[in-house]
């Protein structure tokens, strides 16, 4: 059989990550980037997939050192998995996904860690302050909910859309807020005073 490369190994990740879960099959906390052959002949490419597994680069790495860092690399990851022990809420989330039916991809993965760690912080803070600036809300539960801004900002547009129950407004010097969602009745013209912030 002959080495595969570009596009067909790029399919070959996928169908490991399908069968077997996005993350890495020694580590199990990485997300899987890197196609490993298990009896290290990268020429040996069954089509049932048997022979591939797929690892996080320290794992791969771990398998094929190579250059002057060997031991760095190695004990960094030695360390990394002594940390990895315990079992962490991303297996926790690949045991539940492991449906041959579905790829979780790694943002897809991400996603279901942090978007409800983010409803929880904001429900918590909407709750104790009633009124939050929106540039808190995404800086806070980025920081809180271990994501980028990017990411709480889309969290944020589901939770203050039609069917959300957070709802966006601005002030007359033009800030924008987020507070619970006003019954239509309850509901006025001008905005809910806003704390000094």
């Amino acid at each position: 059989m002959a080495r595969i490369s570009g596009k067909k190994a790029t399919a070959a990740l996928a169908f490991c990550i399908k069968r077997d879960g996005p993350h890495c099959v020694v580590c199990r906390k990485k997300i899987a980037r890197e196609l490993h052959h298990k009896d290290g002949n990268y020429e040996n490419n069954p089509a049932n997939g048997k022979n591939w597994e797929g690892r996080c680069s320290p794992c791969h790495r771990l398998s094929h050192p190579r250059g002057p860092s060997k031991r760095g690399v190695r004990m960094r990851h030695i360390i990394a998995l002594i940390g990895s022990e315990r079992k962490s809420e991303l297996e926790r989330i690949r045991e539940e996904a492991n449906d041959s039916t579905k790829v979780l991809t790694p943002e897809m993965a991400r996603n279901t860690i942090c978007e409800p760690k983010f409803r929880e912080w904001l429900e918590g803070i909407i709750i104790e302050v009633k009124v939050i600036a929106e540039k808190d809300v995404v800086d806070g539960g980025a920081e809180y909910a271990g994501c980028s801004q990017q990411a709480t900002k889309r969290y944020l547009d589901k939770l203050c859309s039609f069917t959300g129950v957070y709802e966006r407004f601005s002030n007359e010097e033009g800030r924008r807020f987020i507070r619970v969602k006003q019954p239509p009745e309850k509901r006025s013209s001008a905005p809910a005073p806003v704390p000094d912030a």
